[in-house]
């Protein structure tokens, strides 16, 4: 290689890292002197959410909602216990916590062992299908399989809307094992999204989901276990004589 192509190659090397460290330095330096000269350098306090992932919390968390905090004086966390809504109210009560998100069946459920410790100050979202029950298609195909067939396993959260949900279901729908509190038929999950990786691994039949769905969908994850169907392609075969 000559000289000069070794030069243009450091160059054109020095001007991609330039560039990639431009796209992806740049924000966080600009953040960090946005921190220094705002009025966040004496923050008023900290602020902790206790949360999780649910699709209709994001705005609380986000970085513009972070930001507005900072410059009202405020260090917001977000704190993500995985639908854990007893720890979350206990966590509350405790004052580890200056807020906490829930549904409202959630809060009824969850905090009146600890006498509601908390104050409903705001209403984040109208859930309208935000919830919803799936199943495998060669396991259940219907609801009247729900409430006869054996053996099912159904993946969901305790303590959470998605118990309400089954319970719910269980009720309007007469589903016998819907409406017990317990059953070999029950698969506790830590989450809407272990829920449904407990359907796509095959060890749940039925999936109950909190909103864990949409962003399922969103960031392109399968929705099934089936593999994929081979398309016919052309290939030509070349003889490489370096190969052989």
């Amino acid at each position: 290689m000559s000289g000069h192509l070794k030069v243009a190659g450091t160059i054109l090397g020095v001007g991609l890292l330039g560039i990639l460290a431009a796209k992806y330095l740049l924000p966080v330096f600009q953040e960090s002197q946005q921190r220094a000269t705002s009025d966040a350098v004496s923050t008023k306090g900290s602020l902790n959410i206790g949360m999780d992932n649910w699709v209709g919390y994001f705005p609380l968390c986000s970085q513009q909602m972070q930001a507005r905090m900072r410059h009202a004086g405020y260090v917001l966390g977000c704190e993500n216990d995985n639908a854990d809504y007893q720890e979350r109210f206990k966590r509350l009560k405790a004052g580890k916590l200056q807020f906490a998100v829930a549904t409202v069946d959630s809060y009824l459920l969850n905090a009146k062992p600890l006498d509601f410790p908390g104050t409903i100050v705001a209403v984040i979202d109208e859930s309208k299908g935000g919830d919803a029950i799936v199943a495998r298609k060669n396991a259940v195909a219907s609801l009247d399989e729900l409430r006869g067939k054996g053996g099912l396993k159904v993946a969901f959260t305790p303590d959470s809307p998605s118990a309400h949900l089954l319970k719910a279901i269980g009720s309007h729908f007469d589903i016998a094992r819907l409406k017990s509190s317990s059953g070999p038929w029950q698969l506790p999950t830590n989450g809407s999204e272990e829920a449904l990786q407990q359907l796509l691994s095959g060890k749940a039949d039925v999936a109950v989901l909190d909103g864990g769905l949409p962003k399922w969908i969103a960031e392109g994850r399968p929705l099934d276990d089936d593999l994929p169907k081979p398309r016919e392609r052309h290939f030509t075969a070349r003889k490489q004589a370096g190969l052989v």
